[in-house]
């Protein structure tokens, strides 16, 4: 996949993908690390997947994939983006 990017769009869509890629990962981290009930176990297990998606990239695209399983990837980062912390409300909000 990164190959592809690549040669699709050059070194700035491929920063910007990696980019979007790590930006998830640390997300889903931080809320890993600063929950400490039941949702907890729903970060560990979008960080596993982002990262593993990561791995798979090197030798598949998860963009080839797009009918079965291309939309996992941004579904993902975007549970790990928006979904509140503990105690808080949407927005940060109670």
């Amino acid at each position: 996949m990164y190959l592809q990017l690549l040669t699709y769009g050059g070194f700035p869509l491929l920063i910007i993908v990696v980019g979007l890629t790590l930006h998830g990962a640390w997300l889903a981290w931080r809320k890993f690390k600063s929950c400490k009930g039941e949702n907890k176990y729903l970060y560990v297990a979008v960080l596993a997947t982002i990262l593993t998606i990561m791995m798979y990239s090197m030798a598949g695209s998860i963009f080839a994939a797009r009918r079965k399983i291309g939309f996992l990837f941004w579904a993902l980062c975007g549970i790990a983006a928006t979904l509140p912390e503990r105690g808080k409300g949407v927005g940060g909000y109670k």
